[in-house]
């Protein structure tokens, strides 16, 4: 008799486990179209409780199922990077999909377990999607319009193309300018070149306050091409001098043989070609020389005498020998300049 006490009691209590308490019913921020929810607990240890949804537009009669909310918990999350380490706690999580903008929805939760549901197993709620938003009505529209477009072209961003390739003595080869991202002070411009010769020497000087710059200077970017150490990298970006940043300048010309994002702002000259690790003019270039930048004449200039330029281009020191192996070795044997694409030159 007591044996039988005993395994009852052990039953009851099993079942006291496995039954499911509801806890909290949250509703997410809705989308345009979606519609997300949770729903926490306790209990359910055999996790074999359900959630089932079912859901109708505001004002109508025929309900629609939807998918299931899924049982979650005890799930651990960590990403050392984004500073996450915790634990997902239990209950049921999920959405109904594919609904239509700026609608009011009636939607129905039912919770149903085996072994039991202790508390509220069933939830309703009126959940309204995202109204799409709209334009300000007293703002400007601004149209894009592909190179190839015929017909009338109406308040378009940019009359010409966004981007404008130079050459000139500093780019025999050529160079690229966002000037749709640039400001529009800046497209006709002679100012003094402050030179960094690598990416070591930009990253060491430009937020230093003993640098000497002012808004008016060109800053230049040396070796930082397809044929260099650092091979191209998006690095023609250059950053405002901390100095100048601080007084509230957002823009000046910055040249380089790099390359940059295609969602960045600036005056930002890149692709220079030949690259400075070729040889190329860019590697002549000394901080106190002037440079002419003109949009209008698409041309890039270094304002620097030939015979100048020649005595420089013969103090250039020679490449030391490095020793390469496997794609490295390809690379540097074989990469082209920009104005080539920087392919391979046996493609």
């Amino acid at each position: 008799m007591r044996l039988a006490i005993l395994l009852l009691f052990a039953l009851c209590t099993l079942q006291a486990q496995n039954a499911t308490r509801p806890g909290k019913f949250h509703v997410e921020h809705p989308t345009l179209l979606n519609l997300g929810f949770d729903w926490a607990i306790e209990g359910d240890e055999n996790r074999n409780a359900t959630v089932e949804v079912r859901f109708r537009k505001a004002g109508t009669t025929e309900w629609r199922p939807a998918l299931p909310l899924l049982r979650i918990g005890g799930e651990r999350i960590f990403r050392d990077n984004y500073k996450l380490n915790y634990v997902v706690p239990h209950g049921f999580a999920g959405s109904i999909l594919n609904l239509e903008p700026a609608t009011k929805y009636e939607c129905e939760f039912t919770m149903s377990d085996p072994d039991g549901v202790t508390g509220q197993a069933q939830q309703s709620v009126t959940v309204a999607t995202r109204t799409e938003p709209k334009a300000y009505s007293g703002g400007r529209a601004l149209h894009v319009y592909p190179a190839d477009h015929e017909g009338p072209r109406e308040e378009p961003i940019e009359g010409e193309g966004g981007l404008v390739a130079l050459f000139g003595s500093l780019a025999p080869g050529g160079a690229i300018l966002k000037r749709s991202a640039a400001d529009r002070r800046l497209m006709e411009h002679t100012g003094r070149a402050v030179v960094f010769t690598s990416l070591d020497d930009l990253a060491a000087r430009i937020d230093s306050d003993n640098l000497d710059v002012t808004a008016d200077d060109i800053l230049v970017l040396q070796n930082a091409g397809p044929a260099s150490e650092a091979a191209m990298p998006e690095a023609g970006y250059l950053p405002i001098p901390k100095k100048l940043a601080k007084a509230g300048i957002k823009d000046m010309i910055r040249v380089s043989d790099a390359r940059m994002s295609g969602t960045a702002y600036g005056a930002v000259v890149l692709h220079v070609t030949p690259d400075a690790a070729t040889g190329g003019p860019l590697a002549l270039v000394e901080t106190g020389d002037r440079i002419r930048l003109s949009v209008k004449e698409k041309r890039i200039d270094l304002l620097v005498d030939e015979a100048v330029l020649a005595k420089r281009r013969a103090a250039l020191p020679k490449p030391k020998p490095v020793k390469r192996r496997g794609y490295d070795r390809l690379y540097h044997a074989h990469i082209l300049q920009a104005d080539e694409g920087c392919d391979f030159d046996f493609c």
